[in-house]
């Protein structure tokens, strides 16, 4: 705790200062070679309020993020990242990318799979302290693959395949898990202030064997059952229990398909996401099983004008330097299946945020949160409030 209260006071004492020098380079040039760094650093602060189960109140980092983005003419660029969160070194995204065009590119490496808007957001641009729980459970996560990437006019669009996720850890035993996926974004309105965006994704996805299975001479004579999970945080990084969780055994594969709607009027604006999963099973006898969850979330800027929109990622913008932001945010997901019989708990909740953009390296957000769990959670049927703050700084 300690030292958390002393990378607040130095973030406050340092940032004030970044604010007067937004304008001056960090670019390292040589010849055609760029070299800009990047970073991010997220210090949280949560507090549980009215909760029977001892809920873990306190500080945390929710991010550490150091790296560099790079380019050779206009061609050729890629960015290489880590995270340092949790006391562990984490891969980020890293890649090289080439560009056909002013509007086209591919990329390999380890990135975001084309799959959730507030994924494809990053945390840099989510408008609350966490993405919401039902983006959690099913959007797509960092895997090791190869895109490729296009807009125009009215349209965004990227597809790719990915390997699953032990391969960039280098931990994998058995045969590698797959992916496809792919996001068309339909966004005829891009005016500052005037905006509407809808968009489909899809994935399928082979999961990773856990391992081999050994007879009594140590030979190999077959892979252990894959298995899929599912599950959300409380929409705060501090406590890290994940209350709702379904494990599915035996999966031979799954199916999530997600829609996402974004439409602003001046200072206003609303944004909704819904997602579905279907995992097949290896066992004829074994029922699939099915997943979903929606959010929906409406805006306002109070200051600093209207919303504005990047067509090049099909995604919202940040608000400028000296906006404040208010918003509210209701968000679930049904984890359970009784057809499968399987019984992962489910949740509501419902947010507000006050967000105030001090620069274009620091943000202030502080959220109210309100959780509610079935009796299939992993602490039974409860609900509890949290409040949150969360000081964001990032470089690039």
């Amino acid at each position: 705790m300690k030292k958390t209260m002393l990378i607040l006071l130095f973030v406050a004492i340092i940032l004030p200062q970044s604010h007067s020098q937004e304008k001056e380079k960090t670019t390292i040039v040589v010849d055609k070679f760029k070299l800009e760094p990047t970073g991010r650093i997220y210090v949280d602060v949560a507090k549980y309020f009215k909760d029977k189960t001892p809920l873990s109140s306190g500080a945390a980092f929710g991010d550490i993020r150091l790296g560099t983005k790079f380019s050779l003419g206009d061609k050729w660029g890629g960015k290489i990242e880590f995270g340092f969160a949790k006391s562990k070194i984490s891969y980020k995204d890293i890649f090289l990318r080439y560009n056909f065009e002013q509007s086209s590119y591919i990329r390999l490496g380890n990135y975001t799979e084309p799959f959730g808007l507030e994924y494809v957001d990053s945390s840099a641009g989510n408008k609350f302290v966490t993405s919401s729980s039902v983006s959690q459970t099913f959007a797509g996560k960092r895997n090791l693959g190869f895109e490729y990437v296009g807009w125009s006019d009215k349209f965004w669009y990227a597809g790719g395949i990915f390997a699953d996720s032990k391969m960039a850890s280098g931990t994998n035993l058995g045969n590698q898990g797959y992916a496809f996926s792919s996001r068309v974004v339909f966004n005829p309105l891009r005016e500052e202030g005037k905006l509407f965006h809808i968009a489909a994704a899809g994935t399928y996805r082979k999961s990773d064997a856990p391992g081999f299975q050994y007879d009594d001479n140590d030979n190999v004579i077959g892979e252990l059952p894959r298995s899929i999970s599912f599950s959300s945080n409380s929409e705060t990084v501090v406590e890290t229990r994940k209350f709702i969780n379904s494990k599915v055994n035996k999966a031979k594969d799954q199916f999530k398909y997600n829609f996402e709607f974004i439409g602003a009027v001046g200072p206003l604006y609303t944004q909704m996401e819904y997602y579905k999963a279907h995992v097949r099973r290896e066992e004829s006898s074994l029922k699939s099983y099915n997943a979903e969850g929606a959010y929906g979330q409406v805006g306002f800027l109070a200051t600093g004008g209207g919303y504005r929109y990047d067509k090049s990622w099909g995604r919202m913008l940040r608000p400028g330097p000296g906006t404040w932001e208010f918003l509210v945010r209701y968000s679930w997901v049904d984890l359970n299946d009784s057809k499968s019989e399987i019984y992962g708990g489910k949740q509501n909740d419902v947010s507000a945020a006050v967000n105030y953009y001090y620069s274009k390296y620091l943000i202030f957000r502080l959220n109210y949160t309100n959780v509610g769990l079935d009796n299939s959670s992993l602490i039974g049927k409860e609900r509890f409030n949290a409040v949150s703050l969360r000081i964001q700084m990032i470089i690039n």
